[in-house]
C-alpha cells in the first residue's frame, strides 16, 4: 500500500493524495488590524470585527463592531464569508484555534484569514486543520511570547485529494460529527443549568425555612439543627485499605483513578478510615467544595475529615447541600487561619454550623431526584466523549 492514500476511504474514490502548502490551496492569506481606540468614531458601527476570542468551529456573530471610518483608517480588511480563520496569538488555549467564518467581517491582527480556492471544500480543510490543533500550536515562533505568523500559516502542510467530491464527502462527514458533538454539548449544558436551578429551588433561601419548590406530600417548615446533631466524626485510624481521595469536581474517588502522581505517605499508620455512605472532605478546601459521599470503604489522608451520618441524616442530601454557594460561604466563615492558604475547617468548628433540614423522607426524595439528574449529566457527558473519540479516530484514518 502506498503512503499517499488514507487508511480509510469512502466507496468510489481512489488515486493518490498529495501533501501541499496551505498557501498553494488558497487565493489569499492575510491578517487584520485594529482601529485606534482613542477615536470613538471608529467604533460601535455596523461592521463586524473579529478577535481571537470569537473563534469557534463556526462563527456566526462577533462581540465588537467598527465603522467605515475605522476600516478606512486602519489595517483591518474585509474577510469574505466562507473563509477559514486561525488564532495566531494567545498563551492559553486560544492560539492555534481554527474556525469557519460564516459572515463577512473584519478582524484584528491576531487573526489570520485563509480564502481557499473555489476548487477546495471548506469543511474538508476546517476538519483537517482543527484536528491538528496541538501540532499547529507547536509551530509557533520561539521567544518570550509564542505566536504564529502568516509565514508559518502559509507553509502549513495539508494532505489533500484533488477530487472535490471526495473532499466534500469527507467534509460533510465531519460537519455532521461536529454538529452531533455540538448538540450533545448543549444537552449537557442544559442539564447542568437545570441542576443549578433545582439546587436553588429545592433548598430554602438564606433565612427561610421553606423551599420555593416542593414535592407533593410534603409541607411545614424545615427544622434548624447544628451539623453536630446530624453527624459524628469518624476518627478511627487504619493503614490497611484502598486509598481514597476527595476532589472538588468529582467528590470522593478512588485515588488510583486520578491522573496524577501518588503523593501519599509511605507510612499510612496515621490515615483515617472511611466507610461507604460517609461524607469526607478536605479540611483546607471545604470552602471550595472539596467534599462528597464515599461509595467505597477505604483510608484517607489525615488532611481529610470524615463525617458519619446519624439516623435520619441522608448523606447524599447533605452532599448536595454542602456544594451550594451559601454553604461554601459559611464554611469559609467558620474556617480558621490567617490566609486562604491556611484556612482549615475541622469538625469542632463544623459541628456548630446551623442548617435547616427536612424530614428523612423528604431528604431522600430530594437526593434521589438530584442523583438521577447527575446520572443524566454523566451519561450525556460520556456520549459526548464517545463522539469526540470517534471523530479523533476518523481524523487519523481519513487523512494522510
Amino acid at each position: 500500500m502506498t503512503n499517499n492514500v488514507p487508511e480509510l476511504r469512502f466507496k468510489g474514490f481512489d488515486g493518490e493524495w498529495e501533501l501541499s502548502n496551505l498557501e498553494s490551496e488558497s487565493v489569499r492569506i492575510g491578517s487584520g488590524g485594529t482601529p485606534s481606540k482613542k477615536e470613538k468614531q471608529y467604533w460601535n458601527g455596523d461592521i463586524p470585527w473579529l478577535t481571537t476570542g470569537d473563534i469557534s468551529r463556526e462563527i456566526n456573530t462577533v462581540h465588537d463592531f467598527i465603522t467605515k471610518e475605522g476600516l478606512k483608517n486602519s489595517s483591518a480588511k474585509v474577510i469574505e464569508a466562507g473563509s477559514l480563520v486561525i488564532a495566531m496569538y494567545g498563551q492559553g488555549k486560544t492560539r492555534g484555534k481554527v474556525g469557519l467564518l460564516n459572515i463577512e467581517s473584519t478582524s484584528n491582527q491576531a487573526v489570520a484569514f485563509v480564502n481557499l480556492k473555489n476548487s477546495n471544500d471548506k469543511y474538508f480543510f476546517l476538519s483537517q486543520l482543527s484536528g491538528r490543533y496541538q501540532e499547529i500550536r507547536k509551530m509557533s515562533n520561539d521567544g518570550g511570547q509564542k505566536n504564529l505568523s502568516l509565514g508559518i500559516i502559509e507553509k502549513i502542510k495539508v494532505s489533500i485529494t484533488h477530487d472535490i467530491k471526495e473532499q466534500q464527502a469527507i467534509g460533510s462527514f465531519f460537519e455532521k460529527l461536529d454538529k452531533l458533538i455540538e448538540l450533545q454539548g448543549k444537552k449537557v449544558n442544559k442539564l447542568t443549568e437545570l441542576k443549578k436551578g433545582y439546587l436553588q429551588k429545592l433548598f430554602p433561601a438564606d433565612g427561610a425555612a421553606v423551599p420555593e419548590l416542593r414535592f407533593a406530600g410534603f409541607d411545614g417548615e424545615w427544622e434548624t439543627k447544628k451539623l453536630g446533631e446530624l453527624f459524628d466524626e469518624r476518627t478511627t485510624k487504619s493503614k490497611e485499605g484502598e486509598l481514597i481521595s476527595v476532589t472538588m469536581s468529582s467528590g470522593v474517588v478512588r485515588a488510583n483513578s486520578l491522573d496524577r502522581k501518588d503523593n501519599s505517605s509511605s507510612d499510612k499508620s496515621n490515615y483515617k478510615m472511611v466507610k461507604k455512605n460517609d461524607i469526607a472532605y478536605n479540611s483546607m478546601r471545604m470552602w471550595q467544595g472539596a467534599s462528597g459521599v464515599s461509595r467505597y470503604d477505604g483510608i484517607l489522608s489525615p488532611a481529610y475529615t470524615v463525617l458519619i451520618p446519624k439516623e435520619d441524616s441522608n448523606s447524599m442530601f447533605f452532599a448536595f447541600m454542602f456544594k451550594k454557594n451559601n454553604m461554601l460561604q459559611t464554611f469559609q466563615k467558620y474556617s480558621q487561619g490567617l490566609t486562604s492558604d491556611t484556612w482549615n475547617l475541622k469538625f469542632p468548628s463544623l459541628k456548630t454550623i446551623k442548617v435547616v433540614v427536612p424530614s428523612a423522607s423528604e431528604q431522600h426524595k430530594i437526593s434521589n431526584f438530584l442523583v438521577n439528574l447527575d446520572d443524566s449529566i454523566e451519561i450525556n457527558l460520556e456520549r459526548e466523549k464517545v463522539i469526540k473519540d470517534l471523530k479523533k479516530y476518523y481524523l487519523d484514518q481519513l487523512f494522510i
